[in-house]
């Protein structure tokens, strides 16, 4: 009775002992991860080789204040005669949602192949695809994108998604809450109602990554390195007017060239802020989004330090100041008014335009690109 009474106690010492192993493997494993991402930070571009970029991707991540950068970008790329990579008509998004390839983009007007005429400039909805970004776009060209706090961020995703959505308009006639069902069954709801994507971790979505709820967390750390290697800039929707600053000397651009109004902003009255437990329940269900929040909240800081604390707060205030200055001259103008694209000399003209009815524009031939090499004209 003796020996088989040591011999329960030494397997059970041998088992607790190897789920003790493994839960420190585990742990010891997640540390590195998070030691690694907490340790890359983007440098502060030196004074040295500060320099006027004009080609830019820019990663237009649904509800993100993204509708405002791209009015900014179309002011920029029209200015200086460069070429935009747009959608083939009638489509305002490239692809989206499925992985960007360069046939989602409308031809040249030569006919080549994107690869030998890259374009200047791209703004548009897409997913981002590494591969077929670089082809497509002209060398030494700048990536940036811009995101926000998640759980502001699914209260107007979702708000967005009813506008086209049957199973969330069907919710809302029967009295009911989307947001609130969707926290409760997420797997209920897709990205504009394709079956092909579950509406987990929207804003990793536009990144093009997917997870399924039972994904390794390694998996996103490893999609937070691919993300923090491959963009030049991560904006903070939060901090609008500082990250307009820190892309401003990224392009080494000037003030000027940032001025914005905002563009297709929601009524307050009809957003709200989720509750703590709302925002856990979130957070279970899109954890990379969060982690890709927090990771890039903290590397935003890290920029802001480098920059010198009260050198951007001058530097704000000097922009909002311009910007006020610009912006209480414009005339309000309705979104489907007629308008010249080949008359800059009021950049209210463009700065109040929806970016669709831009798009529109560029797709119809209405942007003369003449004397550029990369001329692009709708494909009739």
């Amino acid at each position: 009775m003796k020996i088989s009474l040591l011999k329960r106690i030494r397997i059970l010492y041998i088992f607790t002992s190897l789920i003790l192993i493994i839960l420190l493997i585990s742990w010891l494993t997640t540390f590195q991860w998070w030691e690694k991402l907490s340790n890359t930070v983007l440098a502060p571009v030196p004074e040295q080789q500060r320099h006027t970029s004009t080609e830019i991707y820019f990663l237009k991540v649904h509800k993100c204040g993204s509708e405002t950068v791209s009015t900014v970008l179309t002011w920029f790329a029209l200015r200086n005669h460069l070429s935009i990579g747009v959608p083939r008509a009638p489509e305002t998004r490239m692809g989206w949602p499925f992985s960007f390839v360069p046939r989602h983009m409308m031809k040249l007007a030569d006919g080549v192949d994107p690869n030998s005429n890259p374009v200047d400039v791209i703004y548009v909805h897409t997913v981002y695809n590494a591969t077929t970004v670089d082809t497509v776009m002209t060398p030494g060209y700048k990536k940036v994108a811009i995101i926000r706090e998640p759980s502001s961020h699914i209260e107007s995703y979702m708000d967005h998604l009813c506008e086209y959505v049957s199973t969330c308009l069907a919710i809302k006639k029967r009295g009911g809450d989307p947001l609130d069902e969707y926290l409760v069954n997420p797997d209920g709801f897709y990205i504009m109602g394709n079956k092909l994507f579950p509406l987990r971790n929207p804003i990793m979505f536009d990144f093009g990554f997917q997870f399924a709820k039972e994904a390794d967390i390694s998996l996103m750390y490893e999609a937070l390195l691919s993300i923090n290697r491959d963009f030049d800039l991560v904006m903070i929707m939060d901090r609008f007017d500082e990250s307009m600053i820190l892309l401003k000397r990224l392009m080494g651009w000037t003030v000027n060239d940032i001025i914005y109004m905002h563009i297709n902003n929601r009524n307050k009255t009809n957003s709200r802020t989720l509750t703590a437990n709302q925002t856990d329940q979130l957070k279970t269900i899109n954890k990379a989004d969060f982690m890709l929040y927090d990771f890039f909240r903290d590397n935003f800081n890290g920029l802001i330090k480098a920059y010198g604390v009260d050198n951007m707060e001058a530097d704000v205030a000097e922009f909002r100041k311009l910007r006020e200055q610009v912006v209480g001259g414009c005339t309000p103008r309705g979104l489907e008014d007629e308008f010249n694209l080949n008359d800059l000399s009021d950049r209210c003209k463009v700065l109040q335009q929806w970016n669709p009815t831009l798009i529109r524009f560029i797709q119809q031939g209405k942007y003369n690109n003449s004397g550029r090499a990369h001329v692009l004209k709708a494909n009739h």
